[in-house]
């Protein structure tokens, strides 16, 4: 039998609760008695139930992880990977990818498989309980070895599926309270890790199980969902309620819809993980190339043989921007590189190829694809011949251009250079943008404006998502002169949201 390779099984820390005279966790100072001990007494209980469950649910998957190595081989392995990823390509197992943290509850408790040698040896099964996943196996294979509460635990993961959960509110390190966006229900779920690094609007992939008053995480996506995709989450619920709006969905809808949920989960993973690539107005993949060229003749040669690429605009309009020495000369000018889209174009149907800059003797070009790179690089080496030597190109993408940018905005305008004057033109700008967007088409809202997605509770619904993700954004990275914040609240009263 082939090895498995698969990882062990991480146990998760426990918080252990503090001794009377321990100091006090909110940091007073004082012992644990003298301040939040008899606040805390009320929650202790279920505390207590929540960390017992996390010693049930580390040792069961222990024990699931060697079951299913003692029986199954690794093809067994790689069919639950692919049926995992809704059958996705291109994603080879690996026992480090960070979504073994999510497969490996879904695969012990949610995945429909059959033992190709024959069942295993079974204390006890009723005849109508016929096993259809690793946990059940598991359970009649060992049911008088099983605690109560290890019986009870394996039986309520089975019976739950994995669902999107929107946090509502958070209390870091120690719990938060989840809206089921499918159920449209709400719990409170104590997980410490988890919390600490979500906040209300994010969305989290998860499987909730509620052990009587006590509910907890078994198994959660990697990543945390932004609002922004809230839309296509309602999409799917929707799609669920067709023909049956006035009935409430359940948990046997979460197992009738279990491979569009999943396979919805894993747009918005690869999505967010790897983003689409993304492609100039000719459908080239942006890639910046800069080329630079030795110039062996003088700045005005150069733009007299190049300032054809600008295409229409007025020469002396180019020349609003050089720069000249004390002696008159030409030193510096910049200028775009055009063309038109089709005949008998409009001033608005030009489309830029790219800038072309000539400073002393050197010319520099910028474009956004190999395409465009190859093709400037020609025209320039035709129009100047032996007047110009291409020296390099350097090439970045836009991960790289990313990785390369400072941490705080800075954009083309430092933030000491905006005056009264400025801002109260870019707020006009921005005012003028947001009383047109409300009769805009959305595509995120199915094409249609937000002024119509309000008519509809889900269409509300989709709208606050979109507009809490813009309020995180701004708040996050605030820009001078540039506060949309009130835009956002004047549209959201404006449209009911």
């Amino acid at each position: 039998m082939a090895k498995i390779p698969f990882p062990e099984p991480e146990y998760s820390a426990r918080k252990q609760q503090p001794g009377r005279n321990d100091p006090c966790p909110c940091g007073s100072g004082k012992k644990y008695k003298q301040c939040c001990m008899s606040k805390d007494s009320q929650h202790s209980s279920s505390e207590l139930l929540w960390r017992r469950l996390g010693e049930t649910s580390d040792k069961l998957a222990n024990q699931l992880l060697n079951f299913f190595m003692e029986r199954l081989d690794s093809e067994a392995l790689m069919d639950a990977w692919s049926d995992y990823l809704t059958l996705r390509a291109g994603r080879d197992f690996d026992p480090d990818d960070p979504e073994i943290q999510c497969f490996m509850p879904w695969m012990f408790y949610n995945w429909s498989m059959q033992f190709t040698d024959g069942n295993p040896e079974t204390d006890e099964i009723d005849e109508k309980d016929t096993p259809s996943t690793i946990a059940e196996y598991f359970l009649a294979a060992n049911r008088r070895r099983l605690t109560e509460m290890e019986k009870r635990f394996i039986q309520l993961s089975v019976s739950t599926n994995f669902s999107f959960y929107e946090v509502v509110d958070c209390q870091p390190g120690k719990g938060f309270t989840l809206r089921d966006l499918l159920l449209s229900t709400e719990v409170y779920v104590y997980e410490r890790a988890a919390s600490t690094d979500a906040q209300p609007g994010d969305v989290i992939f998860a499987k909730v199980v509620r052990y009587d008053d006590v509910a907890t995480i078994n198994g959660c996506g990697t990543v945390l969902i932004p609002p922004r995709h809230k839309p296509l989450i309602i999409d799917l619920r929707e799609a669920m309620r067709e023909g049956r709006e006035h009935t409430p969905l359940d948990g046997e809808d979460l197992q009738d819809w279990e491979f569009d949920i999943r396979d919805l989960y894993h747009d918005i993973f690869d999505y967010l993980t790897n983003p689409p690539q993304i492609h100039n107005t000719d459908g080239d993949l942006i890639v910046w190339h800069e080329l630079i060229f030795a110039l062996k003749t003088t700045p005005e040669a150069a733009f007299a043989a190049l300032k054809p690429l600008a295409l229409d605009i007025p020469e002396e309009e180019l020349l609003e921007e050089a720069e000249y020495d004390p002696d008159g000369s030409m030193f510096y000018i910049d200028f775009p590189w055009l063309k038109k889209e089709r005949k008998q174009a409009s001033e608005d149907d030009y489309t830029t190829l790219g800038e072309i800059t000539i400073e002393g003797k050197e010319i520099y070009v910028t474009v956004n694809s190999e395409k465009r790179a190859k093709k400037i690089r020609k025209e320039i080496e035709k129009r100047l011949g032996k007047q110009v030597a291409f020296l390099e190109m350097e090439v970045k993408t836009i991960d790289e251009i990313m990785t390369d940018a400072p941490d705080e905005p800075s954009g083309t305008i430092p933030p000491e250079a905006y005056t009264p004057e400025m801002n109260a033109a870019i707020d006009q700008m921005m005012a003028r943008h947001w009383e047109s967007w409300p009769d805009e088409k959305v595509p995120v809202l199915g094409n249609i404006t937000p002024r119509q997605a309000a008519k509809t509770k889900a269409g509300r619904e989709k709208l606050a998502a979109i507009l809490d993700d813009m309020e995180f954004r701004e708040r996050k990275n605030p820009l001078p002169g540039m506060s949309q914040l009130k835009h956002i609240l004047k549209i959201r009263e404006e449209l009911g949201v």
